[in-house]
Protein backbone atom coordinates (compact mmCIF):
# COMPACT_ATOMS: atom_id res chain seq x y z
CA UNK A 1 0.00 0.00 0.00
CA UNK A 2 2.60 2.46 0.79
CA UNK A 3 4.62 1.10 -2.34
CA UNK A 4 1.29 2.08 -4.26
CA UNK A 5 0.96 5.35 -2.41
CA UNK A 6 4.07 6.62 -2.98
CA UNK A 7 3.82 5.85 -6.61
CA UNK A 8 0.95 7.96 -6.73
CA UNK A 9 2.42 10.69 -5.26
CA UNK A 10 5.04 10.76 -7.78
CA UNK A 11 2.91 10.49 -10.43
CA UNK A 12 1.11 13.43 -9.11
CA UNK A 13 4.18 15.45 -8.39
CA UNK A 14 4.83 14.73 -12.31
CA UNK A 15 0.95 15.67 -13.41
CA UNK A 16 1.37 18.98 -11.08
CA UNK A 17 4.61 19.51 -12.66
CA UNK A 18 3.34 19.34 -16.05
CA UNK A 19 0.20 21.60 -15.56
CA UNK A 20 2.71 24.05 -14.05
CA UNK A 21 5.10 23.89 -17.11
CA UNK A 22 1.82 24.05 -19.61
CA UNK A 23 0.62 27.23 -18.03
CA UNK A 24 3.91 28.79 -18.01
CA UNK A 25 3.88 27.95 -21.82
CA UNK A 26 0.32 29.09 -21.93
CA UNK A 27 1.26 32.58 -20.03
CA UNK A 28 3.96 33.45 -22.04
CA UNK A 29 2.31 32.25 -25.31
CA UNK A 30 -0.37 35.26 -24.47
CA UNK A 31 1.91 37.40 -23.02
CA UNK A 32 3.73 37.53 -26.02
CA UNK A 33 0.66 37.51 -28.31
CA UNK A 34 -0.49 40.94 -26.04
CA UNK A 35 2.93 42.57 -26.96
CA UNK A 36 2.70 41.93 -30.36
CA UNK A 37 -0.76 42.79 -30.54
CA UNK A 38 -0.08 45.77 -28.85
CA UNK A 39 2.83 47.16 -31.01
CA UNK A 40 0.31 46.23 -33.81
CA UNK A 41 -2.08 48.74 -31.73
CA UNK A 42 0.68 50.92 -32.14
CA UNK A 43 1.75 50.53 -35.37
CA UNK A 44 -1.94 50.96 -36.43
CA UNK A 45 -2.22 53.82 -34.09
CA UNK A 46 1.18 55.75 -35.83
CA UNK A 47 -0.34 54.98 -39.59
CA UNK A 48 -4.04 56.58 -38.99
CA UNK A 49 -4.59 60.02 -38.24
CA UNK A 50 -7.16 59.85 -35.66
CA UNK A 51 -7.93 63.54 -35.77
CA UNK A 52 -5.34 66.87 -35.97
CA UNK A 53 -5.35 68.97 -32.96
CA UNK A 54 -7.59 71.75 -33.09
CA UNK A 55 -4.61 74.16 -31.72
CA UNK A 56 -2.97 73.01 -35.13
CA UNK A 57 -5.17 75.48 -37.13
CA UNK A 58 -5.90 79.63 -37.14
CA UNK A 59 -9.70 80.08 -37.75
CA UNK A 60 -12.26 82.75 -37.94
CA UNK A 61 -15.80 83.13 -37.00
CA UNK A 62 -18.03 83.70 -40.31
CA UNK A 63 -20.37 84.70 -37.70
CA UNK A 64 -23.83 81.95 -38.19
CA UNK A 65 -22.03 79.48 -35.70
CA UNK A 66 -19.47 78.72 -38.84
CA UNK A 67 -15.67 78.86 -38.98
CA UNK A 68 -12.88 79.15 -41.84
CA UNK A 69 -9.42 78.14 -41.43
CA UNK A 70 -6.79 80.44 -42.61
CA UNK A 71 -3.70 78.56 -41.70
CA UNK A 72 -2.17 75.82 -40.54
CA UNK A 73 0.85 74.87 -38.34
CA UNK A 74 2.88 72.74 -40.68
CA UNK A 75 4.51 71.95 -37.34
CA UNK A 76 1.85 69.94 -36.53
CA UNK A 77 2.93 67.11 -39.10
CA UNK A 78 2.51 66.83 -42.87
CA UNK A 79 -0.36 64.17 -42.34
CA UNK A 80 -3.79 66.50 -41.64
CA UNK A 81 -7.22 65.83 -40.74
CA UNK A 82 -9.40 68.46 -40.61
CA UNK A 83 -12.22 67.97 -37.48
CA UNK A 84 -15.35 69.44 -38.31
CA UNK A 85 -15.72 71.60 -35.85
CA UNK A 86 -12.94 73.91 -34.24
CA UNK A 87 -13.65 76.34 -30.93
CA UNK A 88 -17.27 75.22 -31.47
CA UNK A 89 -17.63 76.31 -34.95
CA UNK A 90 -18.88 73.83 -37.48
CA UNK A 91 -15.72 74.05 -40.13
CA UNK A 92 -17.34 75.20 -43.48
CA UNK A 93 -14.46 76.56 -45.95
CA UNK A 94 -11.03 76.69 -46.56
CA UNK A 95 -10.21 80.34 -46.76
CA UNK A 96 -8.64 81.65 -49.79
CA UNK A 97 -4.80 82.78 -50.33
CA UNK A 98 -3.47 85.45 -51.59
CA UNK A 99 0.10 87.05 -53.93
CA UNK A 100 1.59 84.29 -56.62
CA UNK A 101 4.23 81.89 -56.83
CA UNK A 102 6.41 81.72 -54.22
CA UNK A 103 5.40 84.40 -52.52
CA UNK A 104 1.94 83.09 -52.25
CA UNK A 105 0.15 82.65 -48.46
CA UNK A 106 -2.90 80.51 -47.71
CA UNK A 107 -4.12 78.10 -45.42
CA UNK A 108 -1.79 75.11 -46.82
CA UNK A 109 0.22 77.43 -49.30
CA UNK A 110 3.73 76.18 -49.81
CA UNK A 111 3.05 73.40 -47.08
CA UNK A 112 4.55 70.13 -47.31
CA UNK A 113 1.43 68.78 -46.17
CA UNK A 114 1.18 64.94 -48.26
CA UNK A 115 -2.72 63.82 -47.04
CA UNK A 116 -5.50 65.89 -46.01
CA UNK A 117 -8.62 64.13 -45.23
CA UNK A 118 -11.68 66.92 -45.45
CA UNK A 119 -14.47 66.76 -43.32
CA UNK A 120 -18.00 66.48 -44.59
CA UNK A 121 -19.04 69.80 -43.55
CA UNK A 122 -17.46 71.64 -45.43
CA UNK A 123 -18.84 73.93 -48.41
CA UNK A 124 -15.90 75.85 -50.08
CA UNK A 125 -12.19 75.31 -50.70
CA UNK A 126 -10.37 78.73 -51.32
CA UNK A 127 -8.14 80.28 -54.46
CA UNK A 128 -4.66 79.23 -53.83
CA UNK A 129 -5.15 77.17 -50.76
CA UNK A 130 -3.41 74.27 -51.67
CA UNK A 131 -0.90 75.64 -53.87
CA UNK A 132 2.12 74.38 -54.21
CA UNK A 133 1.63 71.40 -51.79
CA UNK A 134 2.98 67.93 -51.49
CA UNK A 135 -0.17 66.12 -51.89
CA UNK A 136 -0.64 62.95 -54.18
CA UNK A 137 -4.30 62.82 -53.55
CA UNK A 138 -7.23 64.24 -52.67
CA UNK A 139 -10.93 63.03 -52.03
CA UNK A 140 -13.36 66.03 -52.22
CA UNK A 141 -16.77 64.92 -50.31
CA UNK A 142 -20.05 65.57 -51.38
CA UNK A 143 -20.66 68.70 -49.17
CA UNK A 144 -18.37 70.91 -51.11
CA UNK A 145 -19.93 73.15 -53.67
CA UNK A 146 -17.23 74.91 -55.03
CA UNK A 147 -13.21 75.09 -55.96
CA UNK A 148 -11.80 78.14 -56.12
CA UNK A 149 -9.36 79.42 -58.58
CA UNK A 150 -6.06 77.47 -58.15
CA UNK A 151 -6.65 75.74 -55.16
CA UNK A 152 -4.60 72.43 -55.60
CA UNK A 153 -2.58 74.13 -58.68
CA UNK A 154 1.61 73.08 -58.67
CA UNK A 155 1.09 70.28 -56.08
CA UNK A 156 2.05 66.35 -57.11
CA UNK A 157 -1.45 65.38 -57.26
CA UNK A 158 -1.96 61.60 -58.72
CA UNK A 159 -5.43 61.01 -58.09
CA UNK A 160 -8.38 62.96 -57.36
CA UNK A 161 -11.81 61.70 -56.49
CA UNK A 162 -14.88 64.22 -57.01
CA UNK A 163 -18.27 63.44 -55.62
CA UNK A 164 -21.82 64.32 -56.88
CA UNK A 165 -22.55 67.73 -55.17
CA UNK A 166 -19.73 69.58 -55.99
CA UNK A 167 -21.07 72.47 -58.57
CA UNK A 168 -17.93 74.97 -59.26
CA UNK A 169 -14.58 74.48 -60.71
CA UNK A 170 -12.49 77.23 -61.06
CA UNK A 171 -9.72 78.51 -63.16
CA UNK A 172 -6.80 76.30 -62.59
CA UNK A 173 -7.96 74.83 -60.02
CA UNK A 174 -5.85 71.39 -60.65
CA UNK A 175 -3.39 72.61 -63.12
CA UNK A 176 0.47 71.67 -63.42
CA UNK A 177 -0.29 68.34 -60.87
CA UNK A 178 0.18 64.65 -61.79
CA UNK A 179 -2.66 63.54 -62.81
CA UNK A 180 -3.84 60.69 -65.05
CA UNK A 181 -7.54 60.89 -65.51
CA UNK A 182 -9.69 63.16 -63.88
CA UNK A 183 -13.55 62.39 -63.80
CA UNK A 184 -15.76 65.44 -63.43
CA UNK A 185 -19.20 64.88 -61.80
CA UNK A 186 -22.34 65.79 -63.81
CA UNK A 187 -23.39 68.27 -60.78
CA UNK A 188 -20.91 70.18 -62.00
CA UNK A 189 -22.42 73.16 -63.90
CA UNK A 190 -19.71 75.95 -63.63
CA UNK A 191 -16.03 74.91 -65.06
CA UNK A 192 -14.96 78.59 -66.77
CA UNK A 193 -11.46 77.11 -68.15
CA UNK A 194 -8.56 75.52 -67.25
CA UNK A 195 -9.40 72.94 -64.53
CA UNK A 196 -6.20 70.26 -65.26
CA UNK A 197 -3.84 71.54 -67.99
CA UNK A 198 -0.63 70.47 -67.85
CA UNK A 199 -1.07 67.28 -65.78
CA UNK A 200 -0.19 63.70 -67.44
CA UNK A 201 -3.77 62.33 -68.88
CA UNK A 202 -2.75 60.61 -72.41
CA UNK A 203 -4.93 59.74 -75.23
CA UNK A 204 -8.92 60.58 -75.35
CA UNK A 205 -8.34 61.45 -71.17
CA UNK A 206 -5.89 64.19 -72.10
CA UNK A 207 -9.15 66.00 -73.51
CA UNK A 208 -10.90 67.59 -70.45
CA UNK A 209 -14.10 69.40 -71.85
CA UNK A 210 -16.26 72.40 -70.72
CA UNK A 211 -19.77 72.33 -69.12
CA UNK A 212 -22.87 74.39 -70.85
CA UNK A 213 -24.31 75.51 -67.34
CA UNK A 214 -26.93 72.79 -66.53
CA UNK A 215 -24.41 70.26 -66.14
CA UNK A 216 -24.18 68.88 -69.46
CA UNK A 217 -20.57 68.55 -70.85
CA UNK A 218 -20.31 70.46 -74.20
CA UNK A 219 -18.04 68.37 -76.04
CA UNK A 220 -17.50 71.76 -78.23
CA UNK A 221 -15.48 73.42 -76.45
CA UNK A 222 -12.15 72.51 -74.89
CA UNK A 223 -11.53 73.50 -71.20
CA UNK A 224 -8.03 71.64 -70.84
CA UNK A 225 -5.75 69.99 -72.72
CA UNK A 226 -3.47 67.47 -69.56
CA UNK A 227 -0.37 66.39 -70.87
CA UNK A 228 2.27 68.41 -70.73
CA UNK A 229 4.33 65.97 -72.07
CA UNK A 230 3.24 65.89 -75.55
CA UNK A 231 5.34 67.07 -78.62
CA UNK A 232 2.40 66.69 -80.71
CA UNK A 233 -1.77 67.40 -80.25
CA UNK A 234 -4.36 65.75 -82.64
CA UNK A 235 -7.78 67.34 -82.03
CA UNK A 236 -11.03 65.65 -82.05
CA UNK A 237 -13.08 66.95 -84.61
CA UNK A 238 -16.00 67.90 -82.29
CA UNK A 239 -14.13 70.45 -80.46
CA UNK A 240 -14.57 73.90 -82.25
CA UNK A 241 -13.84 76.37 -79.27
CA UNK A 242 -10.22 76.37 -77.54
CA UNK A 243 -10.56 77.53 -74.05
CA UNK A 244 -8.79 80.08 -72.29
CA UNK A 245 -5.40 78.48 -70.77
CA UNK A 246 -6.37 74.86 -72.02
CA UNK A 247 -2.79 74.64 -73.64
CA UNK A 248 -0.58 75.40 -70.67
CA UNK A 249 2.64 75.19 -70.39
CA UNK A 250 3.49 71.99 -72.77
CA UNK A 251 7.00 72.82 -73.23
CA UNK A 252 7.73 69.98 -75.92
CA UNK A 253 4.83 71.00 -78.61
CA UNK A 254 7.11 72.96 -81.52
CA UNK A 255 4.29 73.53 -83.83
CA UNK A 256 0.64 73.96 -83.42
CA UNK A 257 -1.88 72.27 -85.78
CA UNK A 258 -5.65 73.40 -85.59
CA UNK A 259 -7.77 71.73 -87.83
CA UNK A 260 -10.66 73.32 -90.24
CA UNK A 261 -13.22 72.35 -87.03
CA UNK A 262 -11.56 74.87 -84.34
CA UNK A 263 -13.78 78.21 -85.02
CA UNK A 264 -12.57 80.24 -81.70
CA UNK A 265 -9.31 81.15 -80.02
CA UNK A 266 -9.57 82.20 -76.39
CA UNK A 267 -7.56 84.49 -74.91
CA UNK A 268 -3.68 83.17 -73.66
CA UNK A 269 -4.70 79.31 -75.34
CA UNK A 270 -1.51 78.59 -75.35
CA UNK A 271 -0.08 79.82 -72.66
CA UNK A 272 3.84 79.02 -71.58
CA UNK A 273 4.74 77.23 -74.20
CA UNK A 274 8.25 77.67 -74.49
CA UNK A 275 9.43 76.05 -77.73
CA UNK A 276 6.66 77.05 -80.05
CA UNK A 277 7.50 78.37 -83.44
CA UNK A 278 4.90 77.65 -85.26
CA UNK A 279 0.86 78.13 -85.39
CA UNK A 280 -1.25 76.51 -88.30
CA UNK A 281 -4.62 77.65 -88.43
CA UNK A 282 -7.13 76.18 -90.29
CA UNK A 283 -9.79 77.21 -92.67
CA UNK A 284 -12.83 77.06 -90.33
CA UNK A 285 -11.60 79.52 -87.62
CA UNK A 286 -14.18 82.82 -87.44
CA UNK A 287 -12.90 83.98 -84.26
CA UNK A 288 -9.88 84.95 -82.48
CA UNK A 289 -9.44 86.66 -79.19
CA UNK A 290 -7.43 90.22 -78.97
CA UNK A 291 -5.07 88.21 -76.20
CA UNK A 292 -5.35 85.23 -78.10
CA UNK A 293 -1.32 84.44 -78.76
CA UNK A 294 -0.41 86.81 -75.09
CA UNK A 295 2.41 84.78 -73.31
CA UNK A 296 3.97 85.14 -69.97
CA UNK A 297 6.84 87.39 -70.44
CA UNK A 298 10.07 85.51 -71.98
CA UNK A 299 7.84 82.15 -72.17
CA UNK A 300 7.56 81.78 -75.61
CA UNK A 301 10.18 83.83 -77.68
CA UNK A 302 10.41 81.06 -80.31
CA UNK A 303 7.12 81.73 -82.23
CA UNK A 304 7.85 83.41 -85.08
CA UNK A 305 4.91 82.00 -88.25
CA UNK A 306 1.15 82.17 -87.33
CA UNK A 307 -0.22 80.67 -90.59
CA UNK A 308 -4.29 80.84 -91.40
CA UNK A 309 -6.08 79.32 -93.86
CA UNK A 310 -7.70 82.09 -94.55
CA UNK A 311 -7.56 85.19 -96.97
CA UNK A 312 -6.15 88.13 -95.77
CA UNK A 313 -7.49 89.76 -92.67
CA UNK A 314 -10.42 87.61 -92.78
CA UNK A 315 -10.27 87.77 -89.30
CA UNK A 316 -9.26 91.20 -87.80
CA UNK A 317 -6.94 91.72 -84.91
CA UNK A 318 -3.76 90.67 -85.97
CA UNK A 319 -1.06 89.71 -84.21
CA UNK A 320 -3.86 88.78 -81.45
CA UNK A 321 -1.49 90.06 -78.59
CA UNK A 322 1.72 88.23 -80.62
CA UNK A 323 4.85 90.32 -80.18
CA UNK A 324 5.32 92.71 -83.27
CA UNK A 325 7.82 90.44 -84.83
CA UNK A 326 5.33 87.39 -85.63
CA UNK A 327 4.86 87.18 -88.99
CA UNK A 328 1.59 86.71 -89.90
CA UNK A 329 0.52 84.44 -92.98
CA UNK A 330 -2.71 84.05 -94.67
CA UNK A 331 -2.67 81.27 -97.15
CA UNK A 332 -6.37 80.98 -97.97
CA UNK A 333 -9.30 82.04 -100.36
CA UNK A 334 -12.30 82.56 -98.04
Amino acid sequence: MRIRRHRRTRRQKKQRKIIVISLLGFLFVMVGGYAAFQTNLNITAKGNIVKTPEECFTITDNGDGTGTIIDYDIGCGDKVKIPETIDNLIITRIGDGTGLGNEAIGPFTNKAVTKVFLPDTLVYIGKISFFHTSLESIEIPGSVKTIANQAFTFSELKSVILHEGLENIFNEAFTENNLTSIKIPDSVKSMPSAIATANLMEGEDAFVYGKDGEGNVDYSKLNSYGNRNSDEIIFPENIKVIGNLALYNMEKLEILNLPDSIEKLEAKFFYRMTNLTTVNIGSGIKEINSQAFISACNSSPKLKIINIDRKENAITGAPWGAPDDVVINWTGTI
